[in-house]
């Protein structure tokens, strides 16, 4: 079921908007989407993030904090970072934290073997 709600975060929101009920569609409606689709696939949760904004709901620090800890779960250091430059340049006070990778998306390192010559 949850599959479901995951494939369909975006499409929910443009039914929402197609339907006339796009004024309906505030801060927190777009927050309960990215909790909906972030946890797991934050690539979809940052999708969303982006029609947030270009409906003119700016994010706040409930959604930037949220998006930082599923980022850092998913090993995205570099998009923890812009985000939290992103935060500060529109002045919220975002507090670096140290995020727990889940173990589920590390980054593994590939474990090369070189053949040596004969």
């Amino acid at each position: 079921m949850r599959l479901l709600f995951l494939e369909q975060g975006d499409a929910m929101i443009d039914g929402t908007k197609s339907a006339g009920y796009g004024a309906f569609l505030d801060k927190k409606a777009y927050f309960d989407f990215l909790i909906l689709c972030g946890v797991e696939r934050i690539d979809h949760a940052l999708k969303i993030s982006t029609m947030m904004k270009a409906d003119g709901c700016e994010p706040d620090v409930k959604t930037y904090d949220f998006l930082m800890k599923k980022l850092g779960a998913h090993d995205r250091v570099d998009k923890v970072n812009s985000l939290s430059n992103e935060a500060c340049s529109r002045g919220f006070d975002v507090t670096p934290k140290e995020y727990v990778v889940d173990p589920r998306f590390s980054k593994k390192k590939e474990n090369k073997t070189v053949m040596g010559e004969k």
